[in-house]
């Protein structure tokens, strides 16, 4: 959950760098974590990588695009599974063919039947006439 800030791109988790610092220049270029927004203070609590926290205003912090890294690796697991489910023969015990074709029928249009009643109702119709 965000907190509102004069930079509404920043939020807990995000990854950032840290900028434009004078008293503590040696941080400027350093990467860390938001944690949480401190309203009171107007800073954010970010930790850096060694784990130590600092508080730092939303001017000083500039959000990191998120990671190729696991975005490479989350490909790849998907593409793992679904050679593995096309070799072990899981495709043909589900009904498919290929795992295209089984999200395909997995996104396709579903036409429930209408509900039927039950056996010892009995249906009363009336006509105008």
């Amino acid at each position: 959950m965000g907190a509102t800030t004069p930079d509404t791109e920043l939020r807990p988790g995000l990854n950032v760098a840290i900028h434009g610092l004078k008293g503590a220049a040696d941080l400027n270029g350093k990467e860390g974590k938001c944690k949480h927004w401190d309203a009171d203070k107007g800073r954010w609590t970010v930790e850096l990588p060694g784990g130590e926290l600092k508080a730092l205003k939303p001017e000083n912090l500039q959000a990191k695009p998120a990671s190729m890294t696991n975005w490479v690796v989350g490909a790849a697991a998907v593409v793992l599974m679904a050679l593995f489910v096309q070799q072990s023969g899981l495709l043909g015990q589900m009904g498919a063919s290929s795992p295209v074709g089984y999200v395909t029928e997995l996104f396709a249009p579903f036409d429930p039947p209408p509900p039927k009643a039950p056996k010892d109702t009995v249906v009363i119709s009336f006509c105008q006439g």
